[in-house]
């Protein structure tokens, strides 16, 4: 009773900031289609781009909250290829920004039984990320790698990109809900590592934060390859 009360807690202060983020970028929509509707094509054009990014935003919101709400769906098993997954989710979160994806997929696991809506949510948030990290630097880039660790039988998938990599105080507070770097021109929400982390343990996973070798940033997330090990929800 305790830990359900927590949860519940927990998940009503949750929902309240949510209702207070949702507003932000709700009147933001708003205003920028009333102001597009009267200007010409080419101001226009950068007031939609805007609502497109608030909307997104909206939807980053939305997404934590039916993670909360309907874990079970998430959590369903299917197959699937994960070069097409990576792509598919690249596709989704990269827009026209100029950054280069590499994948690199052991030999042997091209198709796996994971949670497919988890997974997807997760490299989305991942590699949106790493694209907005990249955006403006020379020959930008982010590398997905896919393994499978025999010993601990878990899929091991890290998103590295070569950004400027995390601070010691962003690095420590990554995982905490609504904290961000992102300036307010970029209007991050603070959610997306926060819906990551709380979607890899739902699945029986974990994650960690490291820098890069060279420069930037790696996020490397392990999940059970074994359906059974995985919970229920």
């Amino acid at each position: 009773q305790l830990s359900q009360r927590r949860k519940m807690d927990a998940l009503g202060t949750l929902v309240g900031g949510l209702a207070h983020e949702l507003g932000t970028p709700l009147n933001s929509i708003l205003l920028l289609a009333d102001a597009a509707a009267v200007e010409p094509p080419e101001p226009a054009r950068k007031k939609l781009q805007l609502i497109g990014s608030q909307a997104r935003r909206c939807g980053d919101l939305v997404a934590l909250l039916l993670g909360y709400s309907s874990g079970t769906a998430a959590s369903q098993s299917r197959e699937i290829r994960w070069e097409e997954l990576i792509q598919s989710c690249f596709a989704a979160v990269k827009g026209d920004a100029s950054v280069a994806l590499f994948t690199e997929v052991a030999p042997g696991i091209e198709t796996a039984v994971v949670p497919e809506l988890a997974i997807r949510q997760i490299l989305e948030n991942l590699l949106r990320n790493a694209v907005q990290a990249t955006q403006g630097r020379p020959q930008a880039g982010v590398r997905v790698q896919v393994e499978l660790d025999r010993d601990t039988d878990e899929y091991e998938i890290s998103v590295q990109d070569n950004g400027p990599g995390f601070s010691e105080e962003a690095r420590e507070r990554a995982f905490e809900a609504f904290f961000t770097t992102k300036g307010p021109l970029r209007q991050g929400t603070g959610l997306g590592l926060y819906v990551v982390y709380h979607m890899v343990h739902q699945i029986g996973g974990r994650i960690s934060i490291s820098d890069a070798m060279e420069q930037g940033a790696k996020i490397v997330v392990r999940v059970p390859a074994d359906d059974s090990k995985r919970p229920d929800r």
